[in-house]
């Protein structure tokens, strides 16, 4: 079985899997952008599922919607990067 750099490096994805994503007029089709991206995603958690990396074992999981992850992926940028009265700000709203 090859290790997860070598599934990640032989890895193809085609960026339209379902169909293009753009408009007549050239705009992006939105609904056909998340359907392709949606089953990109799938493919790749197909393809590098269960690859060996080290001792163990990587697994990767697809959630429905990340608007979650988002909002704490923008607090944890504010604790990681983010001034002292951003963070002294973050610390009094969201102290856990």
């Amino acid at each position: 079985m090859d290790a997860l750099p070598l599934r990640h490096a032989n890895l193809f994805i085609t960026s339209t899997p379902n169909r293009m994503c753009l408009t007549t007029s050239g705009g992006v089709d939105q609904i056909m952008l998340r359907k392709s991206l949606g089953s990109a995603i799938d493919v790749y958690i197909f393809k590098i599922g269960g690859a060996p990396c080290g001792s163990t074992e990587i697994h990767h999981y697809k959630e429905v919607v990340s608007s979650k992850n988002q909002v704490e992926n923008k607090v944890l940028n504010v604790f990681l990067k983010g001034s002292k009265v951003a963070k002294s700000k973050l610390a009094t709203e969201k102290p856990e």
